[in-house]
């Protein structure tokens, strides 16, 4: 056989992908041959030279007419395998007289300049695979491939599968059969739902997969992964964020920061997730063979077809034998690419590279075991005969249920009576019906035992196998409604179903920012998103919609009582994020995200946040924490905890996290810095001066007993996953050790001890991460890096300018973002308000809503705090505080939750208060009841008195606004509400968020 042919014969192939199974896989050739990698990294060299072409800050590239357009794209829409031919014999063999290159892709290069030859593009040769390295190609070509594989054949597949997986658990949700554990007897089950688990699993792998494709990334950064030869071309013009642009408008995820090749972690989490739904399958494969040897399932009769070549009367479960194989052949290759791939020598070796080109292999294997798995599903259906007989064989598997009853009427012994009764022995009925009425029960009790039989001893089997048909449901509905991108390129003979179901390609490669500021061009070097109202309005979406575009992301203020969510993905595939600490855009491994110097810190709360972003495959090494941070210690705790449960003491409405503790011991000059927890000499002193000060104030101010003490700090060791972190435990556990039951008393030295033992512990845990933070942002700030500061809770709980007494404890105004880094000036501010108004906890609302329309909102807007879970309170939106807001922190804004109030017949909007309390002098003036306020008074004693003198009316819309884009699409009442808000309030509207996702945003013109 002619070896420069690359089409192999079946029967010579060394793989049985190419050969005995390359039917079945004939489909995967269109993204994983040598030819389709040929026409990928041809679409990447053709758009790439399009891009270059079309930029205006590059001309010296000749530009493209519409018709030259259309001609140039035609090399990879028309690619044909004799394209790929002749690229082979360019790099292996020669090509009319010239000698063999022994370069794929410099091959392919002088392919597609010949190829511009005979299209009349002479000009652009110099401009073909301008700058790159062969990397750049590849690697975005195979992250295409592998990419359009997942949404042309593979998810198709696996949905198909889940559909009929579904139509099993529907179908025998009430097909009562024997449970089986340790391979013994145990209580019944039903077939549907043992399906039903298999199938509750691989929805969320499926939608983990469907997800998972679209968080690929890729580079274009040329040899070494500085865009050495891009910036020598031209330095004056931004390549970041032209190289940036055009590979996300490949769909692919951009990383700038990379030797020469892309490290391919991405791909890595990709593949942990295959290989997830590979273990699945593989365990469901085996649960289905040992039924069919047990004869629970009749396996189709189909003639001609031989079972085994030397016994005639078998029938093998052939196709699930076959697809636990090749189902353990794909987890090989995938865990063989999981331990290379994020492994190079130095810059680059070629080993990855010729990893790379196997992936077709490890997804083809498990492409093979879907198939082989849906075939054999086909071929069986249950023997309800079998498996009620088998039921029936042993009734001792209701004993269970039996001493559960027995237990619940009090009796003792129940569990060793029925285990002397039945342990080791096969039941029938007589046996246990003779055995209930030995037992000398009430008659009531006997009788209910007595009609407790085998086929109704199954618990919620069959509402749990409805309940897991109809999650791959709501998952399919909201995949319709969420549907992927079309395929990059179409392959090079399209599945008819995906040409039909997907529009052509468009390609366009602006020179503007994924999320361009609303009102700049260019970003300003300086950003500061705080809120406007009583927090929880949005700030975190804000800033990831922001931090993109800018260099560092910093926290300033504030604790872990603040919560962010940001919402990655859209629809079903959407992952929530809520961070209480670590800045947002720590989303973005670019990025440095700093938690300055004004913040307070709980270390078990930061290390659970770090476990959480690792756990979901993001990398930690881009976050930097002040070492002058105050730590918030279990003491602070206890004391928040107390100050809100006594009775005799007022309620703020805190969060009990300890934070305004922390910040009295900072304040008086007593509390312990990040930088301690390093030093054990100043820690100790430390701790022998506040220990015993804070048991002596519990002991004898807040007149608590030891044992109360003690079970004061036990209760607040209540963090998340808190089973997941030894340290908290075995600090919970010492601490506990320090207070003897004799006496009582504690033993203080011993809880000194403790304290500082963990907490030094807690110190070498987050030391990686600590860093002159204050030096971090200046040296930023001088070298013109752009810093996006991330405002925590709202300007009306800030401590001097927010509802004293009602407020946090630190400065959430733009006066804490100055003093919590250490940064003299902002150049920008944004304040987030929501477009109604809400509060958590205690303190005066004058726009607060009725009971039933507070509800409305709550549930449609999700007002639940992110940190502690509390239903949040709504009202209206408040003119006179947003006046206020904006005196303080600067007019420009940023409305969310616009989408929550579609619906609503009429809206309301408070412009001024009246005041109805007692005489009361307020910042240089008396006030008395009746008196109307055009002015934001922050003193809680007066704003509890103030109710809206004017609520104007505003028309409310009914649609739905949440999927629009832009500002033209909203119905013309969302318009004129916003509107109204800028005319009352001063503010000037720069963008809306529409829905909790990264895309529901659209900016104003």
């Amino acid at each position: 056989m002619d070896d420069r042919n690359l089409t192999i014969h079946n029967l010579e192939a060394i793989s049985p992908i190419d050969g005995r199974d390359a039917l079945m896989l004939k489909t995967l050739s269109k993204y994983f041959s040598e030819s389709a990698y040929f026409k990928y990294r041809v679409y990447v060299e053709i758009e790439y030279l399009i891009a270059l072409a079309q930029e205006p800050g590059l001309a010296f590239v000749p530009s493209l007419t519409p018709e030259q357009l259309e001609k140039i794209r035609t090399l990879y829409e028309h690619f044909t395998l004799e394209d790929a031919k002749i690229i082979q014999n360019i790099d292996r063999f020669g090509y009319k007289g010239s000698s063999p290159v022994h370069h794929d892709v410099k091959a392919l290069e002088y392919f597609l300049q010949n190829r511009l030859k005979d299209l009349g593009l002479e000009t652009h040769i110099p401009f073909l695979h301008f700058a790159l390295t062969s990397e750049d190609v590849n690697n975005l070509a195979l992250t295409l491939m592998i990419k359009d594989a997942l949404v042309n054949t593979y998810l198709p597949q696996l949905h198909d599968l889940l559909n009929l997986l579904a139509k099993f658990a529907e179908k025998n949700k009430s097909l009562v059969m024997k449970g089986r554990t340790h391979g013994q007897d145990a209580s019944p089950t039903t077939l549907g739902k043992e399906f039903a688990v298999f199938l509750n699993r691989l929805t969320d792998e499926y939608t983990c997969l469907y997800t998972l494709k679209e968080q690929l990334k890729g580079k274009l950064n040329g040899a070494v992964g500085n865009l050495n030869a891009h910036r020598a071309a031209r330095h004056d013009f931004d390549w970041l964020l032209f190289t940036k642009n055009f590979v996300e408008q490949l769909g692919i995820k951009h990383n700038p920061i990379t030797t020469q090749i892309e490290p391919h972690d991405s791909l890595v989490v990709l593949f942990a997730c295959c290989t997830r739904i590979n273990t699945i399958f593989i365990g469901f494969d085996q649960d289905i063979w040992r039924y069919i040897s047990d004869q629970y399932f009749k396996q189709e009769v189909v003639e001609h077809e031989v079972g085994s070549s030397t016994m005639p009367n078998k029938i093998n479960p052939w196709f699930f034998e076959s697809a636990e194989g090749a189902f353990y052949e794909s987890n090989a290759k995938y865990i063989g690419f999981m331990q290379k791939l994020q492994i190079s020598r130095l810059q680059r070796d070629l080993s990855d590279h010729r990893a790379l080109r196997g992936i077709g292999v490890a997804l083809a294997y498990s492409f093979l075991g879907l198939k082989y798995t849906y075939k054999g599903l086909e071929r069986i259906e249950p023997d309800q005969s079998k498996i009620k007989n088998d039921l029936n064989e042993n009734w001792g598997v209701v004993l269970e249920g039996i001493q559960t009853i027995l237990r619940r009427e009090g009796v003792s012994n129940a569990y060793e009576l029925t285990k002397k009764f039945g342990r080791g022995k096969t039941l029938n009925r007589s046996d246990l019906e003779q055995f209930i009425i030995s037992l000398n029960l009430t008659p009531q009790l006997q009788e209910e035992l007595l009609k407790l039989t085998i086929e109704q001893y199954i618990g919620y089997a069959q509402e749990l196998a409805e309940t897991a048909v109809k999650h791959w449901k709501q998952a399919k509905e909201a995949l319709v409604k969420h549907q992927p991108p079309p395929a990059n390129i179409q392959p090079l003979t399209p599945d008819k179903q995906s040409v039909a179901s997907s529009p052509p390609a468009t390609y366009n490669f602006p020179p503007t920012p994924r999320h361009p500021l609303p009102t700049t061009s260019q970003p300003p070097q300086s950003l500061a998103i705080l809120g406007g109202q009583w927090g929880d309005e949005g700030k975190g979406k804000i800033v990831d919609w922001f931090a993109s575009q800018f260099n560092l992301v910093v926290r300033a203020t504030g604790g872990n009582n603040a919560g962010h969510t940001i919402v990655v993905g859209e629809g079903l595939h959407a992952q929530k994020h809520v961070f209480h600490l670590i800045p947002s855009g720590i989303l973005y491994p670019p990025i440095k995200n700093i938690i300055g110097n004004g913040v307070v810190v709980d270390p078990f709360v930061l290390l659970e946040e770090i476990r959480f972003l690792k756990e979901r495959g993001y990398p930690i090494n881009n976050l930097f924490l002040s070492g002058k941070a105050h730590v918030i210690m279990l003491y602070h705790r206890a004391l928040d905890a107390l100050g809100e449960t006594l009775p005799e003491l007022k309620h703020l409405g805190t969060t009990k996290r300890g934070i305004g503790p922390c910040y009295t011991d900072k304040m008086a000059r007593t509390g312990i810095r990040v930088n301690d927890l390093l030093n054990k000499n100043i820690l100790e002193e430390k701790l022998r001066q506040q220990v015993p000060e804070k048991i002596y104030l519990l002991r004898h101010v807040y007149h608590l007993s030891e044992q109360k003490i003690l079970a004061l700090f036990l209760s607040v060791f209540t963090y998340a996953r808190s089973e997941q972190q030894p340290l908290l435990l075995a600090f919970k556990q010492k601490v506990e050790s320090c207070f003897i039951p004799v006496g009582p008393f504690i033993d203080m030295e011993r809880l000194i001890t403790v304290f500082v033992e963990i907490y030094t512990q807690l110190g070498l845990l987050v030391q990686p991460f600590i860093a002159d933070a204050g030096l971090l942002i200046a040296q930023a700030n001088k070298n013109n890096e752009r810093i996006l500061f991330e405002g925590a809770q709202g300007a009306l709980l800030d401590i001097d300018h927010g509802t004293y007494p009602f407020v946090t404890s630190s400065s959430s105004s733009m006066g804490g973002i100055l003093t919590g880094t250490g940064i003299s000036s902002v150049d920008k501010t944004y304040n987030v308000f929501k477009a109604y108004v809400t509060r958590v906890g205690e303190g005066p609302f004058p726009t607060e809503l009725p009971p039933d329309l507070a509800e409305q909102l709550r549930k449609k807007g999700n007002e639940f705090g992110a940190t502690t879970g509390r239903p949040r309170r709504c009202g209206w939106f408040d003119a006179v505080l947003a006046r206020f807001v904006a005196q303080r922190n600067g007019p420009d804004a940023i409305i969310t939750k616009l989408d929550v109030l579609g619906g609503m017949e009429k809206l309301a909007m408070c412009t001024s208060y009246r005041y109805t309390g007692p005489t009361v002098f307020c910042d240089g003036k008396y006030l008395n009841s009746g008196d109307v306020l055009h002015d934001f008074p922050s003193e809680a004693l007066v704003l509890q008195h103030c109710e809206p003198a004017e609520l104007i009316s505003l028309e409310g819309w009914s649609e739905d606004i949440s999927q629009y884009k832009h500002y033209n699409q909203l119905p013309g009442p969302a318009k004129a509400y916003l509107k109204a808000i800028e005319e009352h309030t001063g503010l000037k509207i720069t963008a809306v968020s529409v829905g909790p996702e990264r895309n529901q945003m659209m900016s104003l013109p």
